[in-house]
């Protein structure tokens, strides 16, 4: 989870990550040590560093999740629909040069912990060539993905993929557009009448988390709300997506607590590298010994920090994808 890969840095020469609770690897398992078991496929420090991180990041998440399962709900998928469709006239829809034309997904997951999950995507237009499906945040103008369509003139040409975007219990703007510039389409819809001339800038509710538009923005243009036109026309452009739990990303929000428990399993990690999987550093009995025996510490130091993390972390409230296990309480009617 990307929110919590920045919480410990490595102090070196040549890298100096500023981490963002202040924690640096080097107090436990410093540069030098790791220069000495670096071994392949990792060339420098910080990506031998960096891998076990996320590894130590990924096994925290899974403990915490583990901690509290009796109190996800066990339903994950919420909805799943399809968004932009087409009718049976093949209107066209113009190339627009230097015109970015899309979808535009608004979600609200300020109440609940949930994540779109994009299922495929689908492009149909009278245009035989790859068309560069990109996604962008529309309210920061950060570009997240490239999926690449292979268009084939006059048929419906999908791509099955698996892309998640949460927005960490805050509301999400996700678009999928490509670049009209000499792309012929055929007209696409998000509203179930397939009306292409309705309301253009409305955005369209899908279901009680998420509302749609098609849009336009120009491809010289932050790909930012003030920039964007709504439109009735989704250049050819359909996804298929779910609305699903998301089961992990409240812990961003929590993720100050977390931040030690993380350090100490990546010296962990970093220790069983170096005894098991380094060929220029375990063959020597007294280091092996000695690194076997701070693996043993790290880690019991990790399980330590986690029992006092999951006992004060506090779960949101959220009846779609959480359940609050209430204590039960016996009374006794007096006559």
């Amino acid at each position: 989870m990307a929110c919590l890969t920045d919480l410990i840095g490595i102090r070196s020469e040549c890298t100096d990550t500023t981490p963002t609770v202040g924690l640096y690897i080097d107090d436990l398992v410093t540069v030098s040590e790791m220069e000495k078991f670096i071994d392949a496929p990792f060339e420098t420090v910080k990506s031998l560093f960096d891998n076990r991180l996320e590894m130590a990041t990924n096994e925290v998440q899974m403990d915490v999740y583990n901690s509290f399962t009796n109190q996800y709900v066990t339903r994950s998928i919420i909805d799943c629909k399809r968004i932009g469709q087409y009718d049976d006239r093949n209107a066209a829809s113009s190339a627009i040069a230097d015109t970015y034309k899309g979808i535009e997904v608004q979600i609200d997951n300020s109440k609940s912990a949930i994540k779109m999950v994009l299922a495929s995507v689908t492009f149909y237009g009278d245009h035989t060539g790859t068309v560069n499906v990109k996604v962008f945040n529309t309210l920061t103008g950060e570009h997240l993905d490239t999926i690449a369509v292979s268009a084939v003139a006059g048929q419906h040409v999908t791509v099955n993929v698996s892309k998640e975007y949460s927005g960490n219990l805050e509301p999400l703007y996700i678009g999928f557009m490509y670049d009209a510039t000499g792309v012929s389409a055929y007209k696409g819809t998000v509203g179930l009448t397939g009306c292409t001339s309705c309301a253009a800038s409305a955005y369209v509710s899908v279901n009680s988390w998420l509302q749609t538009r098609a849009m336009n923005v120009a491809t010289v243009d932050d790909v930012t709300q003030s920039n964007i036109t709504g439109t009735a026309d989704t250049g050819g452009l359909s996804i298929v997506y779910s609305v699903e739990c998301d089961h992990l990303s409240w812990m961003c929000n929590q993720k100050s607590i977390l931040a030690r428990p993380i350090m100490y399993k990546t010296a962990e990690l970093l220790m069983e590298y170096s005894l098991f999987q380094s060929s220029r550093f375990n063959d020597n009995a007294t280091n092996f010994e000695k690194y076997q025996q701070r693996q043993l510490m790290y880690k019991e130091k990790y399980d330590e920090m986690m029992k006092n993390v999951v006992s004060n972390m506090v779960m949101p409230t959220d009846d779609i994808c959480l359940s609050c296990q209430k204590s039960a309480r016996m009374m006794t009617s007096l006559p």
